[in-house]
């Protein structure tokens, strides 16, 4: 492919990489403006965690903050029960265990 051909195709190349990132971008924009607490510059890098985030549409990247969120839920719910076995308190092990409990239907929510 000659450099007459070559220009065409990076500059098609640029404006969908260019797109796509504007997607990631007005996405964090539009949802931080409505969330002060968190910041333009930790939904960029919550989405980066993910590879796909770099291609993805907005439902996409729906689906993407899903499966991330839920990760992290998993990992906490395990921190519950780590904490629910170690304590000695019935009346703390009984909150502990309520926690758990609505934790566990909170990420199961995320999987619906």
């Amino acid at each position: 492919m000659g450099p007459s051909r070559a220009l065409p195709c990076l500059v098609l190349l640029f404006l969908l990489s260019s797109s796509r990132a504007s997607v990631l971008e007005d996405t964090c924009k539009s949802f931080t403006a409505g969330n002060p607490g968190i910041g333009y510059d930790y939904c960029i890098k919550f989405f980066q965690a993910s590879k796909d985030s770099a291609t993805a549409d907005k439902r996409g990247l729906a689906v993407i903050a899903s499966k991330l969120t839920g990760a992290a839920a998993k990992s906490i719910g395990k921190h519950i029960q780590a904490l629910k076995a170690s304590e000695k308190d019935k009346h703390i092990r009984s909150g502990l265990n309520d926690c758990g409990d609505l934790y566990s239907q909170a990420v199961d929510l995320l999987d619906v």
